[in-house]
């Protein structure tokens, strides 16, 4: 009987791991779809540099504790357990396709801890794709 208790409580246990490990990915993806609009307005108006001047592209981003920590452009000291996406590529020539690049840090579950996702911009036709390195168990719909 206690045998029995103890490998449902096992089998339970990594159930809720993989559980909050896909919610998290998910999360993270909605979290930083919400830059590819602000993104894109900066994009179509100019304000190809990340900072806080008026002539500077400023996404208003928040972070998140699911991410590494990291300062996010314009937005001053580093907070701890507060964590941003990368952007890459912003400011650079045309052609050259625009990434958001979340990796996961803070109070990430350990299953998918340094794995990253990743948004990216077709610098020819503006559309957007989700990629990421994290177990497939754990990738949400719509990101490969």
């Amino acid at each position: 009987m206690v045998a029995i208790i103890g490998i449902l409580a096992a089998l339970s246990t990594n159930t809720y791991r993989s559980y909050t490990a896909r919610s998290q990915v998910a999360r993270v993806m909605s979290e930083t779809a919400t830059l590819k609009t602000a993104l894109e307005q900066c994009v179509t108006s100019g304000k190809l540099t990340l900072g806080v001047a008026i002539t500077d592209c400023d996404p208003q981003y928040t972070g998140s504790n699911l991410m590494q920590d990291a300062p996010f452009a314009g937005s001053g000291l580093p907070v701890a357990g507060v964590g941003y996406p990368d952007i890459q590529n912003l400011a650079t020539a045309p052609g050259t396709p625009l990434r958001i690049v979340a990796t996961f840090g803070n109070r990430a579950s350990s299953l998918v801890l340094g794995q990253t996702l990743t948004w990216e911009r077709d610098a020819t036709s503006g559309s957007w794709s989700c990629a990421t390195t994290v177990a497939q168990v754990y990738k949400p719909t719509g990101c490969s």
